[in-house]
């Protein structure tokens, strides 16, 4: 099986999203399986000037975008045990990332640009997958393109394209005359992307792809996007793999959890719950008030289980001012009304991983990009709880099943957090069942390779029989 994963960054290169993290970690895997997997990722400054020496140039020719035409040179890496194509154009790659120094209307034109240039190069290469693999909306064009201009010569037509969305939130808006005058496509065509009086690459993408992957059960809210929903008989959900890489804390987890306690001036006892809120940068204003909410509603309403329990939210990591400051008023308040109560906030980067790995239950409130901290957690036996629906939940399964190792809520509501929370305080009293839990949170993998990989191994095979 020849795969051509299209990405727009990969981990090596700088990219810290995820798709850079799914290039540099699904392709080694399905390789690893037996498929021929291989990258291709525009060229950026980290790349032009760390791996000088050891790109090579494959291959030079035009790209015909709108009615431009414009030089390509393509550059081979060998890079992980993967083969990696660079693609290299001055006027639109070399920044630090790829795209990261152009205007709204050059970026369009940068995705075209790379769109059509990853079809133009595979001649030039000797290389013809069975399958195109492009991801979220920079490479959305790719099967739209192939689709108008390239499905009917033998060389590409029986390429299969599948087009995972990892954040649906980036759906590539644009104006209608730049479907013509920078996209290139036309007018026959433009329907492929048009949607009421603005075009959407993203909507092109799912129309032309042979199959849509969905990274996060999450977006499974949006079955009645316009886009979405009439194309479900080619859509699957495949949650990314979730690894923590180098940041396992080795160290004996209630010896460290009573240096937590030390660090934090809590009251030191290995027999007391020590419990973690993650605040995520990335939905930190639903995380806030989300968490805060329902740890209000858990020390003001003071079960039994209260008492006895020590707190610590961490993040967000980034600055938004009100958001910190909601916390820390929550601290206040606790601190005013509940004289007592063990709870602190804590943003210090070089300590969350070491919170989690300590903490005996993590509240992960996000429902989006939070997998790998839920991997993280669960690896180091801190018992996790999630919403039921999105990154966090694709990797967990709640207790009330015998193979169980976490607690899950099931409505978006401070309450129902509580809930969660107060059960998996109940099950921490019985040391005999907690112990049973943490056991099968540390066993969990949900790497790349385990799952990830073979997942869609089995999608590309059933694409090309």
């Amino acid at each position: 099986m020849k795969v051509l994963f299209v990405a727009t960054e990969a981990h090596f290169t700088g990219g810290a999203g995820e798709v850079g993290v799914a290039a540099s970690k699904l392709a080694p895997a399905l390789n690893n399986l037996g498929a021929d997997c291989r990258v291709v990722i525009p060229m950026n400054e980290k790349i032009s000037l760390e791996y000088a020496e050891k790109i090579k140039l494959v291959a030079t020719f035009s790209v015909p975008v709108s009615w431009r035409v414009q030089f390509c040179g393509v550059y081979e890496l060998e890079h992980g045990g993967v083969k990696h194509y660079i693609i290299d154009n001055q006027d639109h790659f070399g920044g630090e990332t790829a795209f990261s120094d152009v205007h709204a209307g050059h970026h369009t034109e940068a995705c075209a640009f790379f769109s059509r240039a990853v079809l133009e190069m595979l001649p030039a290469i000797d290389f013809k997958p069975d399958v195109m693999h492009t991801n979220d909306t920079q490479t959305a064009l790719v099967s739209v393109f192939w689709r108008v201009f390239y499905s009917h010569s033998v060389f590409y037509s029986d390429i299969k394209h599948v087009f995972t969305i990892h954040d649906y939130n980036y759906q590539g808006v644009m104006s209608p005359e730049m479907s013509h005058d920078v996209i290139g496509l036309p007018e026959w065509a433009e329907g492929i992307i048009r949607y009421d009086d603005v075009r959407i690459l993203i909507k092109g993408a799912i129309e032309t792809a042979h199959s849509v992957v969905i990274a996060d059960s999450s977006y499974g809210e949006w079955r009645e996007s316009p886009h979405i929903c009439d194309k479900w008989d080619k859509i699957t959900i495949i949650p990314n793999g979730a690894e923590s890489d180098g940041d396992h804390v080795d160290m004996n987890k209630s010896e460290y959890k009573m240096e937590l306690q030390k660090l934090f001036g809590f009251k030191q006892n290995k027999t007391n719950p020590l419990v973690a809120a993650v605040i995520s940068d990335s939905t930190m204003e639903h995380d806030c008030a989300f968490a805060l909410g329902a740890l209000t509603k858990f020390y003001s309403y003071q079960p039994p289980a209260a008492r006895k329990v020590s707190c610590v939210v961490t993040g967000p990591a980034a600055h938004r001012g009100y958001v910190i400051e909601r916390a820390n008023e929550f601290i206040r308040h606790l601190e005013h009304d509940y004289p007592g109560k063990e709870v602190v906030h804590c943003r210090e980067l070089s300590l969350i991983t070491k919170i989690i790995a300590g903490a005996d239950i993590c509240i992960i409130p996000s429902y989006r990009h939070a997998r790998k901290i839920t991997a993280f957690a669960l690896r180091h036996g801190t018992i996790p709880v999630v919403f039921a629906t999105g990154g966090p939940f694709d990797i967990v399964t709640d207790a009330s099943n015998q193979k169980g190792y976490g607690f899950v809520f099931d409505e978006p509501k401070p309450s129902a957090l509580m809930g969660a929370l107060e059960r998996a305080i109940a099950a921490y009293q019985d040391t005999k069942k907690w112990s049973g839990i943490a056991d099968r949170a540390g066993a969990c993998d949900f790497s790349w390779d385990n799952v990830t990989a073979a997942d869609y191994l089995k999608l590309y095979s059933s694409l090309c029989p």
